[in-house]
């Protein structure tokens, strides 16, 4: 025998305990989408601020087509947690789960400036995505 599945608009809807959950969530979001605003503002801020290389790159002598570099294309990894705004012990972890990206050259594991500041872009858009979505 079939059993007719009747549509109710009230049981449907979320409780108001789901609701405030909800709400909870995307205010924790929000925050960490604040504090990721600013790492990437400190990390521009940073960049214009502080030269952390020996010299200016130039165009020419990487064959790139931007106006000009100045500062590093790679940073070591305390030079990369200040950049980011984090301890070297949570550098650390963002490397051991992959969730950062890193190069390895020889033994040294390097960060590019640009991929820094590009992964900062992209958690930042997801967030605010993720938070949009709520």
């Amino acid at each position: 025998m079939h059993r007719r599945e009747t549509f109710d608009p009230i049981g449907s809807l979320p409780s108001t305990e789901a609701i405030r959950q909800r709400i909870m969530e995307a205010e924790a979001l929000t925050q960490r989408l604040r504090k990721l605003l600013e790492v990437a503002e400190r990390l521009q801020e940073t960049m214009r601020s502080k030269d952390l290389s020996c010299g200016t790159i130039s165009p020419q002598s990487t064959g790139a087509s931007t106006s000009g570099v100045t500062g590093p294309l790679l940073v070591n990894k305390p030079q990369a947690a200040q950049l980011l705004g984090v301890s070297l012990r949570t550098l650390s972890y963002y490397l051991e789960r992959g969730i950062v990206p890193s190069i390895r050259i020889g033994r040294r594991r390097m960060f590019s400036v640009e991929q820094l500041q590009n992964w900062v872009r992209e958690l930042a858009a997801a967030q605010l995505k993720a938070a949009g979505a709520m």
